[in-house]
């Protein structure tokens, strides 16, 4: 009697999987410079999408950790965008800094801004999409120094 409960409990217990990650929700961005980036030209690229402000010193060397990661593995295999939420920051002050940077920074997010924000309204926040397009990350506030490395590492596409 046992063998027959124990059985089906444990053919029950190696089916069920963990739920795939779930599909980001398509965004546009509106960079400084007037380009408008849309989720679906980026397949095939891991995503970063930051909310940080000018003032908070720990979003500035998150996003100089993300842009070193960035630079190591190449333009093609990941993009980073640092949406800034200091909406009374004049665009050229934010210029120079994008400048400054060599991460492209957007005031606005046309479509998607319901789906991606700033979490419990902290900045830093990041959303990472990886190259399937899924979510594989919302995270509220700064990585320790490394996190970030160590994090996106595992989700760098190999081949698309």
């Amino acid at each position: 009697m046992c063998r027959l409960l124990v059985a089906p409990m444990l053919m029950l217990l190696f089916m069920s999987a963990s739920p795939a990650p779930e599909r980001a929700a398509p965004f546009t961005v509106a960079l400084l410079d007037g380009r408008i980036i849309r989720s679906e030209d980026l397949a095939g690229r891991l995503v970063i999408l930051n909310f940080w402000a000018i003032w908070c010193v720990p979003c500035r060397r998150e996003l100089a950790e993300m842009d070193a990661f960035a630079r190591r593995q190449g333009n093609d295999r990941v993009v980073i965008f640092a949406i800034d939420v200091d909406k009374a920051r004049a665009p050229a002050r934010l210029k120079a800094q994008a400048d400054a940077m060599g991460i492209p920074i957007a005031k606005t997010l046309p479509r998607g801004a319901e789906a991606y924000h700033p979490i419990r309204n902290a900045v830093p926040t990041t959303y990472i999409i990886d190259a399937h397009g899924r979510l594989a990350l919302a995270k509220a506030g700064a990585f320790a120094v490394g996190e970030f490395d160590r994090l996106a590492s595992g989700l760098i596409p190999r081949e698309y």
